[in-house]
Protein backbone atom coordinates (compact mmCIF):
# COMPACT_ATOMS: atom_id res chain seq x y z
CA UNK A 1 0.00 0.00 0.00
CA UNK A 2 0.99 3.59 -0.65
CA UNK A 3 -0.88 6.26 1.32
CA UNK A 4 -0.52 9.75 -0.17
CA UNK A 5 -1.21 13.01 1.63
CA UNK A 6 -4.95 13.20 1.02
CA UNK A 7 -7.82 11.65 2.98
CA UNK A 8 -7.23 7.95 3.47
CA UNK A 9 -10.16 5.49 3.62
CA UNK A 10 -11.84 5.28 7.01
CA UNK A 11 -11.56 1.50 7.01
CA UNK A 12 -7.85 1.44 6.10
CA UNK A 13 -6.62 0.54 9.59
CA UNK A 14 -9.44 -1.96 10.08
CA UNK A 15 -8.47 -3.66 6.81
CA UNK A 16 -4.80 -3.83 7.83
CA UNK A 17 -5.75 -5.12 11.30
CA UNK A 18 -8.06 -7.85 9.96
CA UNK A 19 -5.44 -9.13 7.55
CA UNK A 20 -2.81 -9.20 10.31
CA UNK A 21 -5.12 -11.05 12.69
CA UNK A 22 -5.88 -13.65 10.02
CA UNK A 23 -2.20 -14.27 9.29
CA UNK A 24 -2.02 -12.29 6.03
CA UNK A 25 -0.30 -9.06 7.05
CA UNK A 26 0.12 -6.28 4.52
CA UNK A 27 3.83 -6.58 3.62
CA UNK A 28 4.63 -2.88 3.47
CA UNK A 29 3.12 0.59 3.48
CA UNK A 30 4.60 3.93 2.43
CA UNK A 31 2.94 6.78 4.33
CA UNK A 32 3.21 10.38 3.15
CA UNK A 33 2.91 13.14 5.77
CA UNK A 34 0.36 11.38 8.04
CA UNK A 35 2.82 11.47 10.93
CA UNK A 36 0.75 9.41 13.37
CA UNK A 37 -0.34 6.73 10.90
CA UNK A 38 2.88 4.63 10.92
CA UNK A 39 2.54 4.01 14.66
CA UNK A 40 -1.12 3.05 14.23
CA UNK A 41 -0.22 0.60 11.45
CA UNK A 42 2.56 -0.96 13.54
CA UNK A 43 0.15 -1.25 16.48
CA UNK A 44 -2.40 -3.31 14.55
CA UNK A 45 0.07 -5.09 12.23
CA UNK A 46 3.57 -5.34 13.76
CA UNK A 47 4.93 -7.37 10.82
CA UNK A 48 4.06 -4.68 8.27
CA UNK A 49 7.14 -2.73 7.15
CA UNK A 50 6.30 0.98 7.23
CA UNK A 51 8.15 3.76 5.41
CA UNK A 52 7.43 7.41 6.25
CA UNK A 53 7.96 10.10 3.62
CA UNK A 54 7.70 13.82 4.22
CA UNK A 55 6.57 16.22 1.50
CA UNK A 56 6.56 20.01 1.89
CA UNK A 57 3.58 21.49 0.08
CA UNK A 58 3.06 20.16 -3.44
CA UNK A 59 6.58 18.99 -4.22
CA UNK A 60 9.12 16.71 -2.63
CA UNK A 61 12.14 18.45 -1.16
CA UNK A 62 15.05 17.49 -3.38
CA UNK A 63 18.79 17.42 -2.63
CA UNK A 64 19.26 17.93 -6.38
CA UNK A 65 17.73 21.41 -6.07
CA UNK A 66 20.14 22.28 -3.26
CA UNK A 67 23.27 21.27 -5.12
CA UNK A 68 23.65 17.97 -3.30
CA UNK A 69 24.64 18.91 0.25
CA UNK A 70 26.11 16.20 2.43
CA UNK A 71 23.66 13.60 3.65
CA UNK A 72 24.19 14.82 7.20
CA UNK A 73 23.29 18.38 6.18
CA UNK A 74 20.22 17.09 4.36
CA UNK A 75 19.11 15.14 7.41
CA UNK A 76 19.31 18.34 9.48
CA UNK A 77 17.43 20.29 6.79
CA UNK A 78 14.62 17.74 6.69
CA UNK A 79 14.29 18.11 10.44
CA UNK A 80 13.42 15.68 13.19
CA UNK A 81 10.65 13.25 12.39
CA UNK A 82 9.16 11.82 15.59
CA UNK A 83 7.56 8.97 13.72
CA UNK A 84 7.47 5.25 14.50
CA UNK A 85 8.43 3.82 11.14
CA UNK A 86 10.80 1.07 10.04
CA UNK A 87 12.53 3.46 7.62
CA UNK A 88 12.29 7.09 6.58
CA UNK A 89 12.46 8.26 2.97
CA UNK A 90 14.40 11.52 2.66
CA UNK A 91 14.35 12.00 -1.13
CA UNK A 92 12.18 10.92 -4.03
CA UNK A 93 12.73 10.28 -7.76
CA UNK A 94 15.48 12.89 -7.87
CA UNK A 95 17.15 11.38 -10.94
CA UNK A 96 15.24 11.84 -14.19
CA UNK A 97 17.90 11.85 -16.93
CA UNK A 98 19.56 8.58 -17.95
CA UNK A 99 21.82 10.57 -20.26
CA UNK A 100 24.10 11.82 -17.51
CA UNK A 101 27.63 10.41 -17.54
CA UNK A 102 28.51 7.91 -14.84
CA UNK A 103 31.06 10.38 -13.46
CA UNK A 104 28.15 12.56 -12.26
CA UNK A 105 27.18 9.80 -9.88
CA UNK A 106 30.08 10.40 -7.50
CA UNK A 107 28.06 13.21 -5.88
CA UNK A 108 25.00 10.98 -5.55
CA UNK A 109 27.17 8.22 -4.09
CA UNK A 110 28.71 10.54 -1.54
CA UNK A 111 25.31 11.96 -0.56
CA UNK A 112 23.80 8.57 0.25
CA UNK A 113 26.93 7.33 2.01
CA UNK A 114 26.80 10.40 4.26
CA UNK A 115 23.03 10.10 4.77
CA UNK A 116 23.32 6.47 5.86
CA UNK A 117 26.14 7.27 8.27
CA UNK A 118 24.15 10.17 9.76
CA UNK A 119 21.03 8.03 10.14
CA UNK A 120 22.98 5.16 11.69
CA UNK A 121 24.56 7.55 14.20
CA UNK A 122 21.06 8.69 15.24
CA UNK A 123 19.59 5.21 15.43
CA UNK A 124 17.53 5.66 12.25
CA UNK A 125 17.08 3.62 9.10
CA UNK A 126 16.53 5.26 5.73
CA UNK A 127 15.57 4.26 2.23
CA UNK A 128 18.40 4.53 -0.28
CA UNK A 129 18.52 5.80 -3.89
CA UNK A 130 14.72 6.33 -4.10
CA UNK A 131 14.70 5.83 -7.86
CA UNK A 132 11.91 6.25 -10.38
CA UNK A 133 11.26 3.36 -12.82
CA UNK A 134 13.54 2.88 -15.79
CA UNK A 135 16.70 4.08 -14.05
CA UNK A 136 19.73 3.56 -13.67
CA UNK A 137 22.25 2.25 -16.23
CA UNK A 138 24.87 -0.39 -15.39
CA UNK A 139 27.85 1.97 -15.68
CA UNK A 140 26.09 4.33 -13.26
CA UNK A 141 25.45 1.41 -10.92
CA UNK A 142 29.17 0.63 -10.83
CA UNK A 143 29.85 4.08 -9.36
CA UNK A 144 27.17 3.42 -6.72
CA UNK A 145 28.49 0.04 -5.57
CA UNK A 146 29.77 1.48 -2.27
CA UNK A 147 26.21 2.64 -1.53
CA UNK A 148 24.86 -0.88 -1.94
CA UNK A 149 27.63 -2.34 0.20
CA UNK A 150 27.09 0.18 2.99
CA UNK A 151 23.30 -0.20 2.90
CA UNK A 152 23.74 -3.94 3.30
CA UNK A 153 26.19 -3.48 6.17
CA UNK A 154 24.09 -0.90 8.04
CA UNK A 155 20.68 -2.49 7.29
CA UNK A 156 19.26 0.38 5.26
CA UNK A 157 16.83 -0.41 2.44
CA UNK A 158 17.04 0.21 -1.32
CA UNK A 159 13.94 1.97 -2.64
CA UNK A 160 13.06 1.47 -6.30
CA UNK A 161 9.66 2.34 -7.75
CA UNK A 162 8.32 -0.81 -9.38
CA UNK A 163 5.99 0.47 -12.08
CA UNK A 164 5.06 -1.22 -15.33
CA UNK A 165 6.42 -0.04 -18.67
CA UNK A 166 5.26 3.21 -20.24
CA UNK A 167 4.75 1.28 -23.51
CA UNK A 168 1.93 -1.06 -22.45
CA UNK A 169 -0.79 -0.14 -19.97
CA UNK A 170 -2.21 -2.45 -17.29
CA UNK A 171 0.46 -5.13 -17.66
CA UNK A 172 3.26 -5.47 -15.08
CA UNK A 173 5.01 -8.22 -17.02
CA UNK A 174 5.69 -6.15 -20.17
CA UNK A 175 9.24 -4.82 -20.15
CA UNK A 176 9.69 -5.98 -16.56
CA UNK A 177 13.45 -6.47 -16.97
CA UNK A 178 13.80 -2.73 -17.61
CA UNK A 179 11.04 -1.43 -15.34
CA UNK A 180 9.56 -3.40 -12.43
CA UNK A 181 12.62 -5.68 -12.10
CA UNK A 182 15.38 -3.35 -13.26
CA UNK A 183 17.05 -3.64 -9.82
CA UNK A 184 17.57 -7.43 -9.97
CA UNK A 185 21.02 -7.27 -11.55
CA UNK A 186 22.15 -4.72 -8.93
CA UNK A 187 21.30 -6.78 -5.86
CA UNK A 188 22.77 -10.13 -6.88
CA UNK A 189 26.17 -9.29 -5.31
CA UNK A 190 24.59 -8.15 -2.02
CA UNK A 191 22.56 -11.12 -0.72
CA UNK A 192 21.70 -9.56 2.66
CA UNK A 193 20.55 -6.26 1.16
CA UNK A 194 16.79 -5.70 1.12
CA UNK A 195 14.71 -3.69 -1.32
CA UNK A 196 11.26 -2.15 -1.19
CA UNK A 197 9.06 -0.96 -4.02
CA UNK A 198 8.17 2.32 -2.33
CA UNK A 199 5.72 2.89 -5.17
CA UNK A 200 4.31 0.39 -7.66
CA UNK A 201 1.60 0.11 -10.28
CA UNK A 202 0.54 1.43 -13.66
CA UNK A 203 3.10 3.76 -15.26
CA UNK A 204 0.80 6.12 -17.15
CA UNK A 205 -1.79 8.38 -15.54
CA UNK A 206 -4.58 7.94 -14.58
CA UNK A 207 -3.31 4.86 -12.74
CA UNK A 208 -6.58 3.43 -11.46
CA UNK A 209 -9.13 1.69 -13.67
CA UNK A 210 -11.21 -0.70 -11.56
CA UNK A 211 -10.85 -3.27 -8.73
CA UNK A 212 -10.36 -6.25 -11.03
CA UNK A 213 -7.52 -4.59 -12.95
CA UNK A 214 -5.85 -3.45 -9.74
CA UNK A 215 -5.70 -6.87 -8.10
CA UNK A 216 -4.76 -8.56 -11.39
CA UNK A 217 -1.73 -6.26 -11.72
CA UNK A 218 -0.85 -6.80 -8.07
CA UNK A 219 -0.90 -10.52 -8.77
CA UNK A 220 1.38 -10.10 -11.78
CA UNK A 221 3.91 -8.16 -9.73
CA UNK A 222 3.72 -10.69 -6.89
CA UNK A 223 4.65 -13.47 -9.32
CA UNK A 224 7.51 -11.41 -10.73
CA UNK A 225 8.92 -10.85 -7.24
CA UNK A 226 8.66 -14.43 -5.95
CA UNK A 227 12.16 -15.52 -7.09
CA UNK A 228 13.63 -12.68 -5.05
CA UNK A 229 11.58 -13.14 -1.88
CA UNK A 230 14.63 -13.30 0.38
CA UNK A 231 15.47 -9.68 -0.47
CA UNK A 232 12.14 -8.07 -1.40
CA UNK A 233 10.14 -6.59 1.47
CA UNK A 234 7.18 -5.82 -0.77
CA UNK A 235 5.73 -3.21 -3.11
CA UNK A 236 3.56 -0.25 -2.11
CA UNK A 237 0.75 0.11 -4.64
CA UNK A 238 0.20 3.69 -5.81
CA UNK A 239 -1.96 5.12 -4.23
CA UNK A 240 -4.57 5.48 -1.54
CA UNK A 241 -5.39 8.95 -0.15
CA UNK A 242 -4.90 10.53 -3.56
CA UNK A 243 -8.10 12.51 -3.06
CA UNK A 244 -8.32 15.45 -2.71
CA UNK A 245 -5.23 16.43 -4.63
CA UNK A 246 -3.28 15.81 -7.81
CA UNK A 247 -3.58 12.02 -7.55
CA UNK A 248 -7.37 11.63 -7.46
CA UNK A 249 -7.31 9.73 -10.77
CA UNK A 250 -4.88 7.23 -9.22
CA UNK A 251 -6.76 6.60 -5.96
CA UNK A 252 -7.68 2.91 -5.63
CA UNK A 253 -9.81 3.24 -2.48
CA UNK A 254 -12.75 1.58 -4.27
CA UNK A 255 -10.58 -1.51 -4.76
CA UNK A 256 -9.73 -1.87 -1.07
CA UNK A 257 -12.31 -4.67 -0.45
CA UNK A 258 -11.01 -6.55 -3.51
CA UNK A 259 -7.45 -6.10 -2.26
CA UNK A 260 -8.41 -7.53 1.14
CA UNK A 261 -9.98 -10.58 -0.49
CA UNK A 262 -6.93 -11.03 -2.73
CA UNK A 263 -4.56 -10.88 0.25
CA UNK A 264 -6.54 -13.65 1.94
CA UNK A 265 -6.54 -15.90 -1.11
Amino acid sequence: MHVAGGTYPGDLLDTIARLAQEGHPVPCVTVVNHIGLPAEIKRVSPKTFVVFRRVFGKDDPSPENMGWPSGAQWLDYMGGMPVEADAIQYANEWYTDNGRPASDFTRFRDFYLSLMDACTARGLHCTVLDLRPGHIELDQFEVLRPVFAQAERQSHVINYHMYGTDKKDWDMTAGAEWFALRWVKWLKDYPRLRIIGGEAGEYNSPRYRDPATTVAMMGQLQELLKPYASQVIGACWWTLAGTPGDWSGDDWKDALPAYEAWQRA
